[in-house]
Formats: structure tokens, sequence, C-alpha cells
């Protein structure tokens, strides 16, 4: 039923750490692939651990990042469903087994679960349930690679993850289901969101800025005013945090239209 996909990019023992919440899940999947972006290759021996397990490992020559290395996986997975994992989160034991359930009992093409990090103590981050199409826009409600399965008919013809719109393609493919009406459900088993120091897209500014912008390029005809002044801000804010100080005067300019319409 399941194939389970893991993007990695030389973090070895979070990828480790990964894996294993998938091996132990209470209902297993039919596949797991390994999307490696590192500069080092991995092997099956490396991950079996005393089970038998339908692994596949991809050693990309070069960095697909996130977007097309998730696609890669989702086009050569052999199973109707498809789950996206990230090398530094991890999923709750009975996580696919409940997402099972979802798809049988009310027949949903999308199940999305609920975000906790761990730190001193288990806490919940975001949580997407009820989210509208509104939320999406001017801010990410609950949504990341981890914590999503689809349809794979559905998700291919979604177009898949786009790579122009790092970090926010998460929330781009729901936008695009959501306005083809595709059905979404909502699991509360957790996904354990990692808080680790090491490099993370989110602090590479200018990449985010790019990102954020692009976003904003293809859906802001359905932002209204105040939505757009909102995220041009945000935009402008990446950018001076990634050093491109000609933007100074737009951050501003938006920075005060914020605060007024707002």
């Amino acid at each position: 039923m399941f194939s389970v996909i893991i993007t990695t990019h030389n973090r070895d023992k979070l990828l480790k750490k990964a894996y294993k919440s998938v091996i132990k899940q209470s209902y297993k999947p039919n596949e797991i692939i390994i999307i490696n972006n590192g500069s080092s290759k991995y092997f099956k021996k490396n991950f079996l651990i005393r089970k038998k397990v339908n692994l596949k490992i991809i050693n990309n020559h070069k960095n697909l990042f996130q977007s097309r290395a998730r696609n890669l996986g989702a086009k050569i997975s052999k199973n109707k469903y498809i789950c996206f994992l990230d090398d530094d989160d991890i999923w709750e034991k009975n996580y696919l087994n409940h997402a099972r359930k979802l798809i049988i009992s009310s027949k949903n093409e999308i199940i999305l679960s609920k975000i906790y990090t761990y730190k001193n103590k288990l806490k919940l981050f975001k949580d997407p349930k009820n989210f509208k199409l509104s939320d999406i826009l001017i801010k990410n409600p609950g949504i990341t690679g981890s914590n999503v399965i689809f349809n794979k008919k559905i998700f291919m013809s979604l177009g898949g993850y786009n790579s122009k719109l790092e970090p926010s393609e998460d929330k781009s493919i729901l936008v695009e289901a959501i306005l083809k009406n595709k059905k979404i459900g909502f699991s509360d088993k957790k996904i354990i969101f990692s808080l680790h120091q090491g490099k993370r897209l989110t602090k590479n500014y200018h990449k985010l800025s790019n990102g954020v912008y692009n976003f904003f390029e293809k859906y802001k005809k359905y932002m209204n005013f105040s939505q757009k002044v909102f995220v041009l801000n945000r935009i402008n804010i990446y950018r001076l945090k990634s050093f491109q100080l000609k933007f100074i005067s737009n951050f501003i300019f938006f920075y005060l239209l914020n605060k007024i319409v707002n």
C-alpha cells in the first residue's frame, strides 16, 4: 500500500533514526526508498538492521535538493500511496496504520498529521487540522514533507513538488490540492520535528526569499491586499537577513504599510 521516500543530505546519524522509525511501524510499508543527495554513498547493508525490507537506495552524483529528490522517489515508487520523510524527522509507531485506516474508511486522497517538537518535552508545534486556503497563503499552518501522504496518482497530477518555490513547495502542493478539490484527511498521529542545530534550508535566507517570492508571484491572485502586503514585508525581511541591502527601502515601505493595513 505504502512507499516511503526518505530524502537525505549528509546527516547520517539523523537519517538512521528516521529510518528506524519507519521499519518499526506497526503497519509496515511495502517499500522504502532513500534518496541520497550527500557526499558519501549508502548501501543496503548499512540499513537493513536484522529486518527484511524492500529497500532501494539512490545515490545522486549531485545534490538535487528536497523537491527534485522527493519527485524522483515518487516517480520510481511502486505503490498506490507515497509517504515522505525528511532525514531529521521521525514518525510515531502507529503513523502508517492510522493513515491506512483513514484512507480505507473515508477514501482520503491526502493525509496530513500533527507536527510535534521534542527538546525538553514533547509539545505540539503546528496542527494543520481545519486550515483554510487563506492560512496557507500567508504562513505555514503545519505542512512539511514529513507529515503528508499522497495517493500517487494525485501527487503526479498536481505536478509534484515545485523546486522553484523551496521552502514553500510543501505549501504549494497543498494549495494545488485545495484548488482542485482533492479530499484531505487529518490524522492525530505524531510527526516529531527535529530542532537540531545543523544546516537548514529555512536558514538560507537568500534561497528562502527567492522561494517565498516565487510562491507569492504564483498565488498572489488569491490574496487580498493586506495578505499581499504581509507576504511582501516578509520577503524583504529575508532579503535583509541575506545581506541584500539594496532592498532596505522596500523593507521600510512594506513594513510601514503592513502596520497600517493590519
